[in-house]
């Protein structure tokens, strides 16, 4: 079948205007098949191409017949267009974006253009009629006037002190819905300027999106004519109804909305509850309930406003199930029925997110950037913006009081934090707008986890972060509570973590969540991730296009299952390990943290997955190049069962290569051969620490602690050789301090096995750099560097022979009040010395994580030996254990297990660590047994 000849045209004229539009260096955007009066929105640039941020809409008109009816108005000879379609007339007189008529003949030769707008669009008895003037033609000279016409149309359409001068008796009642959820914060009742005259419904159901309900009540307590909730609740206007229910929700019930009678309201109205329920619904993460909620309201042959809004919340709910196309269509469709209707406020909200969701879904830098741009500035957005900023600010004004430790109390004051941001977010969501959304919702939980007085419980918090799609700042988050506490919090956040409830946004933040608590998972919920996982390692295609992925994803679901380690199976870790063994040498070493997190363990290196497959993992790791890491991976896991991957590991240590060691790596287990290589290797970098420097170094070996322990460890005829090497590294002032920090602390827990004629030097650098300032590099690094004065003091008191002296208890006594890292130093001091419990059970209470959690170790320990202070510390052990995250566990733990023969007191510590709400916990405690 043969195209019309007419259509021919039409698309190759669009097309030479369109490229006309390039040439000029302005953006022009097709509008495709839904030709409603505009066939390009052109993106308007200046000479320089700066986008300018405005639009300039081109209705193309192309063939010999358009040049037939020739005139002459006011002495400008030129023709008459004629246009059937009345309906034109108000659709490019009233369109919020300026629109030209562009005109040309089959040729392209003879192109003239003419401005639509009310006085030159005229009605005719056979329709309307635009006189193009002949002398108008379309060439690179016309844009700064279009420009100008683009521009005087965007002053056109100012809103400033519209909170204090906007009506909703002034706008059509069909619209009062979307207007109240969508422009809340104008049609809501100035706060300053009162209810005035009455209180419409419009208005009381946006004092709820401003989360501000009580002020409905306060209003209807003094104003007999207005309906109070109770009265809406039951009025025979269904807008009342609405407005009801719409209190309800945001007041915490939902029961309301839901139950709504829909057929009992205008079709407004009934398309309002849809958003709003289906908003409910994704909520509780049931997007295809969502999504049956907006089919029932949605009229595909419908092209309105609110049909126009339903589409872009069916998108959104298509999107979170990973319909990507099905979604794409009802945002384009959306698009398309802007042509239908005059813009407004909400309209124009509406437009702008199904512009950003068309964007946001367009693969990797293909997304029309300054169309986004574009859409992002509307007045909506403008004011959530505003809204945001508002939060913000009262969010540093509270955390400047607390800091100053102010007591006042402002009686009557709400959480304008809370308020604005929920608001915002509310808003965002029913206009379709998932960025402002998702960052109104980070902000929320953010300030609900850091400030007093919340409106939710943490995991509430937890899980905005996590359906907004957040999993750098849900990770800080989640590892707090994971690690200090308390830990329901992490059980309780958790069991939204399941695979039913991932959806496009959530997901990433759903594969961190594992990585950080999987152990927390139930185990039906960490099996059906387990087995959905592995599944993606080895076919990712259903997966990448179900979640919109388009980068890699393997170190994302690696990760994720490292997580889940503790509820694998045998077959999962066979599983994990045919996907290591499957990789191909150039492989990215990104990939190498996760696998050995699951395979490079002691436990998973002993488990029968790996012991009966030793001779296949050492054949493919002997068969890739010795500097791949995959090599290191594959050979490290096989070496407590194969004699050639042993030497495999053996013959790097002796090139002198000693990072891929295997975890756990024993170095009584060294031969007195690679023990020499090692005190080669890392006296070698200590002499590098020497050299020219920026006095800092992050990542790599820790040469002084490895030669440390070879000096103490390593076999007899080798750790003689390692102590002088370490002793000058260490004692040299211009040193790289900062990588010292570790292995000071280790000689100072083992200072009776330095040699004696070593102490002199170490003490009399102990006294000098204990004692110098920290650099400003350190301070700046002060997460990832130690200073090392504090340790150096820790050694110098573990060396000195003054037990009991009054230097000591200076010494000590000035660490306690010091630093952090200074009371690190001390908690160490006197965990060495002995004795102090009533001093170390203060400590467990410091703000400081890492010295409560060593004073909690030392107590163990010492609650350990004697039954004395075992009847006084171990009640106070188990509260903090019962309270505490996993880092009190595992001090508990760890204090324990350094005692021999340990008091019968301490048997209900070992017994809390057995039942502990960790996985992990419970899976360390075999040490114990025996």
């Amino acid at each position: 079948m043969r195209q019309p000849i007419r259509d021919q045209l039409g698309e190759a004229g669009q097309s030479a205007v369109q490229l006309f539009f390039n040439d000029l260096g302005w953006g022009p955007l097709p509008t495709g098949k839904h030709d409603l009066g505009t066939d390009l929105f052109v993106q308007v640039r200046d000479a320089d191409l700066t986008d300018l941020g405005m639009l300039l809409g081109v209705q193309v008109k192309t063939g010999d017949s358009w040049f037939r009816e020739v005139t002459t108005q006011d002495g400008r000879p030129g023709w008459w267009f004629r246009e059937s379609a009345l309906g034109h007339e108000s659709y490019w007189v009233n369109h919020h974006i300026p629109h030209i008529l562009v005109m040309q003949d089959q040729s392209r030769t003879r192109q003239v253009w003419a401005r639509l707008n009310r006085a030159s669009v005229k009605r005719t008895a056979q329709g309307l009629r635009v006189f193009v003037p002949a002398d108008q033609t379309v060439n690179a000279g016309v844009a700064p006037l279009w420009a100008t016409i683009a521009a005087e149309a965007r002053e056109g359409h100012s809103f400033e002190g519209a909170r204090w001068s906007f009506e909703i008796s002034d706008v059509d009642q069909d619209e009062w819905p979307r207007y109240a959820l969508l422009a809340s914060r104008i049609v809501a009742p100035h706060p300053n300027r009162g209810v005035g005259d009455r209180l419409d419904w419009p208005q009381a159901v946006a004092l709820c999106v401003q989360a501000n309900p009580m002020a409905w009540a306060e209003v209807a307590e003094n104003r007999p004519e207005i309906p109070t909730v109770a009265d809406a609740r039951v009025s025979e206007d269904p807008g009342w109804r609405f407005a009801a229910a719409i209190h309800a929700w945001v007041s915490g019930s939902t029961s309301e909305l839901e139950k709504l009678n829909e057929s009992t309201l205008p079709k407004p109205l009934q398309v309002a509850t849809a958003v709003c329920v289906a908003a409910i619904l994704a909520d509780r993460d049931d997007w295809p309930a969502a999504t049956d909620v907006l089919r029932q309201v949605r009229r595909e042959n419908e092209s309105s406003a609110d049909q126009a809004w339903v589409a872009v919340q069916l998108g959104w709910a298509l999107f979170e199930q990973g319909r990507i196309d099905d979604a794409r269509v009802q945002f384009e469709a959306s698009l398309a029925m802007h042509g239908a209707f005059s813009s407004s406020l909400t309209n124009s909200a509406i437009r702008s997110a199904g512009i950003l969701w068309l964007f946001d879904m367009a693969p990797a830098f293909t997304g029309d950037l300054a169309s986004a741009a574009q859409a992002s500035d509307t007045t909506l957005s403008w004011w959530n913006t505003q809204q945001v900023e508002d939060a913000l600010n009262d969010y540093l004004r509270r955390a400047f009081k607390r800091w100053a430790h102010d007591a006042s109390i402002s009686i009557g004051a709400s959480d304008s934090t809370h308020n604005n941001l929920f608001s915002a977010d509310l808003a965002s969501r029913l206009a379709g707008n998932r960025r402002a959304s998702r960052y109104a919702r980070y902000l929320r939980a953010m300030a609900g986890l850091s400030l007093p007085g919340a409106h939710a419980g943490p995991e509430d918090q937890l899980e905005l972060l996590r359906r907004s799609g957040y999993p750098d700042q849900l990770k800080l988050a989640l590892r707090h509570f994971r690690d200090v506490g308390p830990l329901s919090i992490v059980v309780r956040y958790m069991t939204e973590v399941t695979l039913r409830n991932a959806t496009t946004t959530s997901l990433r933040a759903d594969l961190k969540s594992l990585s950080i608590a999987g152990s927390y998972s139930s185990e039906d919920s960490a099996r059906a991730w387990i087995d959905y996982l592995l599944g993606v390692l080895y076919e990712s295609t259903e997966f990448t296009s179900r979640f919109n992925i388009e980068s890699a994803i393997d170190w994302d679901v690696l990760d994720a299952l490292s997580g889940l380690r503790l509820h694998m199976g045998e077959p999962h870790i066979s599983q994990v390990l045919d996907y290591a063994l499957s990789l191909d040498e150039d492989s990215t070493q990104l990939l190498e943290r996760p696998l050995h997190r699951l395979l490079g363990t002691p436990e998973t290196r002993g488990s029968a997955a790996v012991r009966d497959r030793t001779s296949e993992i050492v054949r493919r790791g002997m068969n890739v190049s010795p500097t791949s890491w995959i090599r290191t991976l594959l050979l490290n896991i096989a070496a407590d069962h194969d004699g050639g991957a042993r030497e495999d590991v053996s013959q790097r240590i002796l090139r002198g290569d000693l990072t891929g060691l295997p975890s756990g790596f024993r170095i009584e287990s060294m031969s007195s051969e690679e023990a020499r290589s090692v005190v080669v290797a890392c006296s070698e970098r200590i002499l590098a620490y020497t050299g020219e420097t920026n006095r800092i170094t992050v990542g790599e070996l820790d040469s002084y602690l490895l030669l440390a322990q070879v000096a103490v460890f390593g076999p007899a005829e080798v750790a003689a050789t390692a102590w002088e090497p370490l002793i000058a590294g260490i004692a040299e002032h211009d040193a790289i301090h900062n990588r010292k920090t570790d292995a000071i602390d280790f000689l100072a827990a083992h200072n009776a096995e330095i040699p004696r004629g070593c102490l002199p030097t170490l003490l009399a650098a102990s006294k000098e750099i204990s004692d110098a300032p920290a650099s400003d590099l350190t301070l700046l690094f002060a997460r990832h560097l130690q200073p090392v004065g504090p340790a150096f003091a820790r050694l110098r008191l573990a060396l000195s022979d003054a037990t009991g002296a009054e230097w000591w208890d200076v010494e000590v006594a000035r660490l306690l009040s010091g630093s952090s890292d200074e009371r690190c130093a001390a908690v160490k001091v006197i965990s060495d010395r002995g004795g102090h419990a009533l001093l170390l059970l203060a400590l467990t209470r410091d703000a400081d994580s890492d010295v409560s959690g060593l004073a909690v170790s030392a107590l163990a320990t010492l609650s350990a030996k004697d039954e004395r202070v075992a009847e006084t510390t171990v009640p106070e052990l188990l509260k903090l254990m019962e309270n505490g995250g996993e880092d009190v566990a595992l001090h508990i733990g760890g204090g324990l297990l350094g005692v021999k023969g340990a008091v019968d007191q301490v048997q209900s510590l070992i017994d809390g660590l057995r039942g502990h709400e960790s996985l992990r916990i419970r899976s360390l405690t075999n040490v114990f047994d025996g």
